[in-house]
């Protein structure tokens, strides 16, 4: 079959067993019938990365496990949080008709979860092709253990399930369940030296230090280097469907200029070890006044190079801008999303932008200017993760709709984002005004916390709809579940502080 691949033009490619040392000449390895269970995920981050050890970068574990059928659905959503991180993406399992992999098969919320994970890993398709050369350049795993890159660090060497991926991401997959009473999971991440973003909260830290945080069920702990440039494309639906390239620029609050080279060939074939494949350079600075980004033109050439590059750019966890310049011209911002020209996305503080499409040899310039009324640098305090925090209690409070509407004081603050997106222009005043709000939200929902507490324990009839007809056992079923709700919802809240 390898032989056969080769003859018809296809680059060859061998999926196997493990068969020893020195089996990292054949590319991709299986790691056996795993059973499904937490243990079993919580091993796998750790033998993955270490296998760098041995040059062995590529190994593919069956996501889920293997047997001995029915999974949970956290283990399940979990195991495909890794496997976004990992090597290789591939579900598979026994035989066994419960043994369920179809991701639109789970209930929500895990449904949308496995399928908002299953986009993340065709978005970072870009970014693990380029670093999967830098693997073949160097012989070193894009996938690797903390302390290839901070040796003299302690640290690196006691976080087993914390790694490496790729030159601009640190990943710790959760690999236990949540609280069930809260909705969330503790977790602790090594900041290595330098300046990293927890991308979950829009945190900056620098390191090395040890940061300790909550997670809900859709978070997955990631670090990301400031100023990291990372090429991304955008996941569409359909074969014929053209992905757009985007390429993510992460702040940075020192002047430093921080570049990337992004590797493109054909896909096909084994001509990229005749010199058949070119880089994109990009690279980025910011001052206090304005950001600037530059890419350049394709160095090299192989056969099917696109003559049209259509970039869209995304700017994370930072203000608006006043404007933007494209090669000394001003880009009209757009409402909507997808068209040429930029807007604002408040949730988690970025700017988009689509750029004209060019021609393939035609340097470009962005800037990001920024003035009095709308600052470079103005304190987020996290905001993307607690507003996330606020957003996650408001859906906490869902049932007890039938009784009363969630507070005003906690609806305010959840919007706050909604807000930034319709006026960008507001967004200093708004973040400045954000933590009262949140204070102000977690005051009311505790006091409204009692109020429902006691109409549960009265049984009130908008939360026991058609109660008549419901068994005591029934009844304490749903007991159990609103008041799980409460404490979730005053957890969530408070967290956002």
């Amino acid at each position: 079959m390898f032989q056969e691949q080769a003859r018809q033009g296809k680059r060859p490619l061998v999926f196997h067993r493990w068969g020893g040392l020195g089996n990292h000449r054949y590319q991709i390895g299986f790691s056996g019938d795993t059973i499904s269970t937490w243990e079993s995920l919580a091993f796998q981050p750790w033998f993955t990365a270490t296998a760098a050890n041995v040059g062995y970068a590529y190994w593919s574990h069956d996501i889920g496990g293997h047997s001995p059928g029915a999974i949970d659905p956290e283990l399940y959503t979990r195991w495909v949080q890794y496997g976004v991180f990992s090597p290789i993406f591939r579900t598979h399992t026994t035989k066994n008709p419960e043994a369920e992999r179809r991701i639109w098969a789970y209930p929500e919320p895990y449904s949308d979860i496995l399928r908002a994970s299953f986009r993340l890993r065709a978005e970072l398709k870009p970014y693990l092709y380029t670093e999967a050369r830098k693997t073949y350049d160097t012989g070193i795993a894009f996938n690797r253990p903390l302390y290839y890159d901070w040796p003299e660090e302690n640290d690196a060497y006691t976080m087993p399930n914390e790694y490496i991926f790729g030159d601009n991401m640190v990943v710790a997959p959760i690999v236990q369940p949540v609280d069930p009473k809260t909705g969330l999971v503790q977790a602790t991440l090594w900041v290595p030296p330098g300046q990293w973003v927890e991308r979950s909260s829009g945190k900056t830290y620098t390191g090395p230090t040890k940061i300790t945080q909550y997670f809900s069920l859709h978070q997955t702990p990631m670090l990301i280097k400031a100023g990291a440039i990372m090429p991304l494309e955008e996941a569409v639906s359909g074969q014929s469907a053209e992905p757009q390239r985007v390429i993510e620029i992460w702040p940075t609050s020192q002047k430093e200029k921080t570049s990337y080279n992004i590797y493109e060939d054909n896909g096909q074939g084994v001509e990229y070890q005749k010199g058949a494949y070119g880089f994109i350079t990009v690279s980025a600075q910011q001052t206090n006044t304005e950001k600037r980004v530059e890419i350049a033109p394709l160095s090299g050439h192989f056969k099917g190079m696109p003559a049209l590059r259509h970039y869209a750019l995304r700017f994370p966890a930072a203000m608006p801008p006043a404007r933007i310049l494209v090669n000394g011209h001003v880009l009209v911002p757009t409402p909507f999303a997808g068209q040429v020209g930029w807007y604002y996305e408040g949730n988690s503080l970025t700017t988009h932008v689509v750029l004209p499409a060019q021609t393939a040899h035609t340097p470009l310039s962005v800037v990001l200017v920024y003035d009095a009324n709308h600052p470079a640098q103005v304190p987020t305090q996290g905001f993307t993760g607690r507003l996330t925090r606020l957003i996650e209690a408001y859906h906490a409070l869902a049932p007890f709709e039938r009784m009363q509407q969630a507070p005003d004081e906690l609806v305010r603050a959840a919007q706050t984002g909604s807000r930034l997106g319709y006026a960008p222009e507001t967004a200093k005043a708004e973040l400045e005004a954000f933590s009262a709000q949140a204070a102000l939200a977690e005051q009311v929902v505790k006091a409204d916390a009692v109020q429902l507490q006691a109409a549960v324990q009265a049984e009130k009839k908008s939360l026991f709809f058609g109660q008549k007809h419901k068994t005591l056992e029934q009844k304490q079923k749903i007991k159990d579940t609103l008041l799980q709700a409460i404490d979730q919802a005053l957890t969530l809240v408070h967290d956002a502080q």
